[in-house]
């Protein structure tokens, strides 16, 4: 399996630029080969030439298990981030090893370069290849540059440590008189937080009902306040990237102590319409009432935050309602995990990313809302209602179709290759809609997928892109309280010059009011021919 004997390729490869680290060339000679069968069965050739790239002339070895037997450290078995460039050794056992045992080049972080068939790099564990035994150092040489493993008994390395890189542990840069690094940041590691997170439980507010059509209670400082409305109370849901929000106006009575970040609840007709927190109070030099606008959990996702994750879109959601104490209710598995990100940003933009990879992978579309209380992600073909919205329940509609703004016909997939120092373009382009509207270009980064995936890329956002962004909306439609953004019922509207709307739509946005004359609602729909 494994060959390790002083005959070999050039041991080229990596573009060195520089004064570089003994550990850089290691590494930048494994990523040239990615893809490559060129050590298929030879997995120890791979990791002498790789280190002989960095080091130089070393000790060799016939076989992985022999190299094994040599240099492996002890106690490492358990250690499942080994430092970059050290060689990773495996029992070898099963169909595609043999005696001779199976080694692999760590890249850090817990990644490895792998020889199997055609060289790839991916995380491992400790049952991969037969069983993980340990790692060392090939030919007993530790490289300039890399870190140690401190702690294990039988290692005596000495160096500095390198941190995390775009290989896995360290993208490296050296001057001629300093000894410090340069490194990528790939992980996220908590040095220092004082202090709780987590708020005052509100129950008793939710809890609550009454046989009343408003009914709204506030959590003060020590008290349930039921406060006098006047007006209208407004509830806004939409269907990505905005907390739901209500906003109303209440007598000023003076003894009432409420202040931001009071939760508030709100039942209309004993159903459970809002549950969220009050972030803004204004008031007047009449004092005759105050005006509130609350926002429910979702407001929390527009905290900036990074971190780096590798899960699916539901699995992301839980993750994130735990770190921030946020609860939950329905939580849909969305099936696709997410090959590893570093991600930073507000959590709004971190979540429509997850969404975004997860629709183009399996074609699902996800909602993210607050259900009273309860952070819920719902596939959106579990919200359908049975509804049906035409000119008897609306008040009116209207119609608008655009190619000013998102909408393209020619996609430009982008790919850096670090190898040979070209940025690799995969555009997919529509000739018919082009000779109608002109070139509508757009151009989006790929970061590591692969060339297949780089075409399907650009296919599919050719295929979402390539229409005119049509908007239909209603105003004034008699009023369901469980219309939210994602929510779907059949549409049917004659829009004049044979145009018809007969098809199942989507809320995109729903603001609700209610008020003593009854409830309504303002939406936003699309489908069909109809865009978001």
């Amino acid at each position: 399996m494994a060959r390790g004997d002083g005959s070999g390729p050039n041991i080229g490869g990596g573009s060195v630029k520089g004064k570089s680290t003994q550990l850089q060339k290691i590494l930048d000679w494994a990523e040239s080969k990615r893809g490559s069968t060129e050590y298929h069965g030879y997995c120890q050739k791979f990791v002498y030439w790789a280190v002989t790239a960095g080091i130089g002339e070393h000790e060799s070895s016939s076989t992985a298990a022999q190299a094994r037997s040599k240099w492996m450290k002890k106690n490492t078995a358990g250690d499942m981030n080994p430092p970059a460039g050290a060689a990773v050794y495996f029992r070898g056992t099963g169909l595609a090893y043999n005696k001779a045992g199976h080694v692999a080049l760590s890249a850090g972080n817990g990644y490895i370069y792998d020889p199997v068939i055609t060289i790839v790099k991916h995380k491992f564990g400790k049952y991969d290849n037969g069983g993980y035994l340990g790692w060392g150092w090939e030919g007993g040489k530790i490289p300039d540059g890399a870190r140690t493993s401190a702690g294990l008994s039988g290692s005596s390395d000495s160096g500095i440590n390198i941190g995390v890189n775009s290989y896995g542990n360290g993208t490296y840069s050296s001057s001629e008189n300093s000894k410090s690094e340069t490194v990528e940041i790939s992980s996220v590691v908590v040095k220092n937080e004082s202090g709780n997170i987590g708020r005052k439980n509100s129950s008793g507010i939710i809890s609550a009902e009454s046989s009343d059509d408003i009914f709204l209670l506030i959590q003060g400082d020590d008290k349930i306040y039921r406060p006098l409305v006047t007006d209208e109370i407004k509830v806004t849901r939409e269907r990505t990237g905005a907390p739901g929000k209500m906003t109303f106006s209440y007598v000023d009575i003076e003894g009432m102590k409420i202040s931001e970040g009071s939760a508030v609840a709100f039942r209309y007709k004993n159903k459970k319409i809002f549950y969220g927190y009050i972030f803004i109070l204004e008031r007047d030099s009449e004092r005759e009432k105050v005006s509130v606008t609350c926002y429910d959990q979702l407001r929390y996702f527009k905290n900036k935050d990074s971190f780096v994750y590798n899960k699916k879109y539901s699995d992301l959601v839980k993750f994130i309602c735990n770190k921030y104490k946020l609860k939950t209710g329905t939580i849909e598995d969305t099936s696709y995990v997410i090959p590893e990100r570093l991600e930073d940003g507000s959590l709004f933009d971190i979540c429509t990313n997850a969404a975004g990879f997860t629709r183009l992978s399996n074609g699902k579309t996800f909602a993210l809302y607050d259900d009273f209380g309860a952070i819920c992600l719902k596939n959106i073909e579990n919200m359908m209602l049975k509804i049906l919205i035409d000119k008897d329940v609306t008040g009116g509609w209207k119609l608008k179709e655009s190619i000013d703004s998102d909408v393209y016909n020619r996609i430009v997939v982008r790919k850096d290759n670090n190898q040979t120092g070209e940025r690799e373009l995969y555009i997919a382009n529509d000739s018919t809609t082009q000779q109608k509207w002109g070139v509508l270009a757009y151009e989006d980064d790929a970061g590591e997928s692969g060339a297949s995936a780089l075409k399907a890329r650009a296919e599919a956002l050719l295929k979402y892109y390539n229409r005119p962004n049509k908007t239909f909306s209603v105003s004034n439609c008699l009023g369901h309280t469980d219309v939210r953004g994602g929510s779907s019922m059949i549409v049917a509207f004659d829009l004049g010059n044979g145009d018809k709307i007969q098809n199942l739509m989507i809320v995109n946005k729903v603001e609700h009011t209610f008020s003593d004359g009854g409830h309504f609602m303002d939406m936003n729909l699309y489908g069909g021919a109809f865009n978001a």
